[in-house]
């Protein structure tokens, strides 16, 4: 004789079929702290430009990926494309608002850059130059690296257009093996390295020589309404010196080395 089944049993049972059906037509819940997420260059094309996948979220970034502002304190944003190997350039032009304080019965702090050069690693959510990873132009005219500060070159303000320059040498590894070789922790020096800065094409000399080894790419940190209008090249303000390339072609690079894979 068949056994009659319980009906609470049947009851649970098309329960459980309800909630699953409804759990299916649901979208996942959304993530509200996602991890961050680094800007994968695609093989084929591409344009060298700031992106928000290799920035930090409080940084505006413009519809053409070009500029950045921040209205608060410093936070930093990544182009999509970095050099870890030859001669590089880039501006960038530094738009400072003039009535920060006009609407305000409290002074606020004035707006502030600090621009330069950062690897992959460099914190999103800190200046250019706050730690190892990066190197930075203030623009009260001194230089940072690790959040040390050393007197360096002329202040910059509104409307300036500051170069960037970075010489990354190929490095001889069998050669240097007979050399002492400073590390700390992961990371090498890049002997014969150099990171210039220039205002309105004025050169400020060497900021930094003998650099750690790395991906470095054009970043940008702004401060209480700083803004920063980026140019990549092949056509500058100023003009390239001779043997550096515009880091608009850091685009071609990636896309070389990757073909020969």
């Amino acid at each position: 004789q068949r056994k009659r089944r319980n009906p609470t049993d049947r009851a649970t049972e098309e329960e459980n079929e309800l909630k699953e059906k409804k759990r299916k037509a649901s979208p996942p819940p959304p993530i509200l702290n996602p991890p961050p997420v680094y800007y994968k260059p695609s093989r084929n094309g591409g344009k060298q430009c700031l992106t928000p996948l290799n920035s930090a979220p409080q940084v505006t970034i413009s519809s053409d990926f070009m500029s950045a502002t921040n209205s608060k304190g410093y936070r930093m944003a990544r182009a999509a494309y970095g050099a870890s190997e030859g001669k590089w350039y880039y501006e960038a032009t530094v738009r400072f608002p003039l009535d920060s304080n006009a609407n305000s019965k409290i002074a606020q702090p004035l707006p502030a850059a600090r621009l330069g050069w950062s690897t992959e690693k460099g914190d999103l959510q800190a200046p250019v130059g706050f730690d190892k990873y990066s190197y930075c132009y203030r623009s009260a005219g001194n230089v940072y690296y690790e959040s040390r500060s050393k007197p360096y070159g002329q202040p910059y303000k509104d409307g300036d257009i500051i170069g960037f320059f970075i010489s990354l040498p190929k490095q001889n590894r069998s050669k240097q093996k007979n050399k002492t070789i400073t590390h700390d922790g992961d990371m090498e020096i890049c002997l014969g390295s150099k990171v210039i800065f220039c205002v309105n094409g004025k050169n400020q000399g060497i900021a930094f020589q003998d650099i750690f080894s790395g991906t470095y790419y054009p970043a940008v940190s702004l401060y209480m309404g700083a803004k920063a209008q980026l140019n990549f090249g092949p056509k500058f303000s100023y003009g390239l010196k001779e043997g550096y390339k515009p880091c608009c072609d850091l685009v071609l690079e990636f896309n070389s080395n990757s073909n020969s894979n």
